[in-house]
């Protein structure tokens, strides 16, 4: 199992993490899915983000 991916040695959450995770021979991952104020699905962790 991977926690948002290979987290460990990618940034987690990401496409990334997920490939690197899959390489690995992890066989699931859990993620963090989200959906915007405009309908949209994200990967996302933190519910106090922020856009700057």
């Amino acid at each position: 199992m991977g926690h948002r991916g290979a987290s460990g040695v990618a940034m987690e959450n990401t496409l990334a993490a997920l490939k690197l995770a899959a390489k690995q021979g992890v066989g699931w991952a859990e993620l963090d899915v989200k959906t915007t104020s405009d309908n949209k699905t994200i990967l996302f962790f933190d519910d106090t983000f922020v856009w700057t």
